[in-house]
């Protein structure tokens, strides 16, 4: 019975233009519901992985008078969720290079490494093992300046079998005091590295441009650039503090707040939580105005439907069929023109991820994100939508057949 019901509708839907037209309309908003649902899970995924991938969303200032470094460093490290102190220049130095592989301009970014801030290297030492002049650099190696906004040319990334044991001179300023004033030197200080590790840059979501060095070679790097500063003798210090998870950042500002400490409210790197928060709700807002106009429109659609077929109706009751029969027959009909349209949905989707949305993100991947498609999710959101419609249809097609048959014949 089922398969007659079927093969009757795959008729209709052929004969009848206004199903034609009906599945053009719906096969647009399924594709724009669907585009909605992967933006969501892709950018919150982005948001989660960034919060708690890059330590940057981990790290924050503080500032206390009349106390010496090192003490503040014991007093600090001494709260539980606190894994590293460090002074509040130290934690990254931008400095030109004479790499020049893959005609790159050599454009790279120092950051301060650490056991318990840097990422475990796959080739070469790790940072604990490093000694000054040595630097652990990303395993897919881009020192050029494009790397910061991610315009990452694949074709010109240092393979690790040259970047490994690879050496090269850096260039930076000098600059001394002379009569209270900074004074560069004219020439750029020259110090040597030379790459002894390399590190999967997209498990904390830093730049193929950024590799980590030891506190010793940070420090004299800072020190050419700032003579002015000393931390070690200061009696006020001015520190990066850094946290083991992004979801303790509260309760340690406020541990720290007790001890006497003043602290910035923002993490060193941060997200817009309002811009964020606009985001998604525009895209919830748009996903239920979608499912909305479909069951409306489904609603107008099988309310005009019925209207039409009301004699059609009248004569399957006239011939003994009973009100499941003709629920039933109605049912596999809505189920029969949804399925065409999600299975039509669905592959002109998949064709825009691949051929346009997936390559919108491509650059996105060597920093640990790439846009990924669900058709799991998809099938769970028509899932939804249909059982709804169905739900809807149920209660108009009962409340029409609950008519006697010849009050529909009259129809």
């Amino acid at each position: 019975m089922i398969f007659d019901y079927l093969k009757e509708s795959i008729n209709n839907i052929r004969r009848n233009k206004k199903n034609k037209t009906l599945i053009i309309i719906f096969t647009l908003l399924f594709v724009l519901l669907f585009i909605d649902i992967i933006f969501y899970k892709n950018f919150k995924e982005f948001i989660n992985l960034s919060t708690n991938k890059n330590v940057g969303f981990r790290t924050f200032t503080v500032y206390k008078e009349k106390i010496t470094f090192n003490s503040a460093v014991a007093e600090l490290k001494n709260i539980e969720e606190i894994v590293e102190v460090f002074p509040s220049s130290y934690y990254s130095y931008g400095i030109e290079t004479d790499i020049r592989t893959n005609n790159l301009d050599g454009e790279i970014d120092l950051l301060y490494g650490t056991k318990n801030i840097t990422p475990k290297s796959i080739l070469g030492k790790q940072i604990e093992e490093l000694q000054t002049g040595e630097i652990i650099c990303p395993y897919d190696f881009y020192p050029d300046t494009s790397a910061y906004s991610l315009k990452i040319d694949s074709s010109k990334i240092i393979k690790p079998d040259e970047s490994l044991n690879y050496e090269f001179n850096a260039f930076y300023l000098n600059v001394k005091i002379i009569d209270d004033k900074p004074i560069p030197d004219k020439e750029r200080a020259i110090k040597k590295f030379k790459i002894v590790g390399l590190y999967d840059n997209k498990l904390v979501m830093n730049q193929n441009n950024q590799c980590y060095i030891t506190p010793q070679d940070m420090k004299t790097l800072q020190s050419s650039l700032n003579p002015h500063l000393n931390y070690e003798t200061s009696n006020d210090v001015f520190v990066y503090v850094v946290i083991d998870n992004a979801k303790n950042l509260d309760k340690v500002q406020e541990e720290l707040k007790k001890i006497g400490y003043n602290l910035s409210q923002d993490t060193l790197m941060s997200i817009d939580k309002k811009s964020i928060n606009l985001i998604i709700t525009l895209s919830m807002t748009f996903l239920i105005v979608v499912i909305f106009t479909i069951i409306l429109i489904q609603f107008s659609y099988i309310n005009k439907k019925l209207e039409n077929e009301s004699q059609y109706l009248g004569i399957l009751k006239a011939c003994g069929y009973n009100k499941k029969q003709i629920i039933l027959k109605q049912f596999v009909d809505v189920i029969t023109t949804l399925t065409i349209i999600f299975i039509i949905s669905i592959t002109i989707f998949n064709i825009l991820f691949i051929l346009t949305i997936n390559s919108s993100f491509n650059s996105f991947k060597y920093i640990g994100f790439e846009m990924s498609n669900s058709n799991y999710l998809l099938i769970i959101a028509f899932f939804i939508t249909t059982s709804m419609i169905l739900f809807m249809c149920y209660f108009m097609i009962n409340k029409k057949i609950n008519n006697s048959a010849d009050y529909l014949l009259k129809e």
